[in-house]
């Protein structure tokens, strides 16, 4: 009887109900193993719980990766696509809208820009206000990282329709953005203090992502890719209907950088 106990208790762990007790009214080896089963059981649940904050703090993909024994200080040459995403005229909205307000507002927009990022295989990497900076390629190697970040943007372009029209609907303002894509080579790893590191990656193709997102205020556009993000996307399969935009002044850059976009 008690073994079928704890038999049918590890059925249920494995389903992942860490809440599952076996009883077992002995005072003998097997009390004992009921005991360190119930015991494993809440060691389990709070492992869990911690590894799906950890997952919620720094996105599943970079969870798992750091998981995975890739802790120490340093990174890897890595070939990505960069994406930021700025809220235009966010100064200007937050003036005019409680604190609470504000941050309930952001966090439905979040919300549906991660779900947008993700569905094509990228992860955020960080918030910085009320900009996103997204890497499509790392942790996970990607051949197409390029046009997945294209997509995401598109995506993301449809999904502010739709939180427009809910806004509307809650009498709260509509936002726009700029989303300013950039591919090459980055260093992607574990950048800081032994005792408090995070996953990012740096190097002249990040800064000149965050460059590119911010002339979309200077040629009115909500979105602008480099020549090497269209490059790459011509390579892919050559379907996407882009238009060249500049050879646009990048700062800290002494080359020009043309920039493409679509018609919208």
């Amino acid at each position: 009887g008690p073994l079928i106990k704890l038999k049918n208790s590890a059925n249920e762990i494995s389903k992942g109900n860490y809440d599952c007790k076996t009883v077992i009214c002995s005072n003998d080896e097997m009390g004992v193993l009921g005991d360190s089963f119930n015991a494993m059981s809440r060691s389990l649940k709070e492992k869990e719980f911690m590894r799906d904050t950890f997952g919620k703090i720094v996105t599943p993909q970079i969870r798992d990766y750091l998981l995975n024994k890739n802790l120490a200080l340093g990174g890897e040459s890595l070939d990505v696509t960069v994406m930021f995403c700025d809220i235009r005229g966010f100064t200007t909205l937050s003036e005019n809208m409680k604190p609470e307000a504000i941050v309930s507002l952001l966090n439905k927009y979040f919300t549906g820009l991660e779900k947008c990022i993700a569905r094509h295989g990228g992860v955020i990497n960080k918030y910085i206000g009320d900009a996103v900076m997204a890497l499509f390629g790392a942790p996970i190697q990607s051949a197409t990282h390029a046009a997945d970040a294209y997509a995401a943007a598109l995506d993301m372009r449809d999904e502010l329709a739709k939180m427009n029209s809910d806004f509307a609907a809650q009498g709260l303002p509509e936002l726009r953005f700029g989303i300013g894509l950039h591919s090459g080579p980055v260093l992607a790893g574990n950048i800081g203090a032994a005792n408090r590191m995070e996953y990012t990656v740096i190097g002249d193709t990040v800064n000149t992502a965050s460059r590119i997102e911010g002339l979309c205020k200077t040629y009115k556009k909500d979105l602008l890719l480099s020549e090497n993000t269209y490059q790459r996307l011509k390579e892919a399969d050559g379907k996407h209907k882009l238009s060249f935009v500049d050879d646009a002044e990048i700062r800290g850059r002494r080359e020009k950088v043309k920039l493409f976009s679509d018609d919208m």
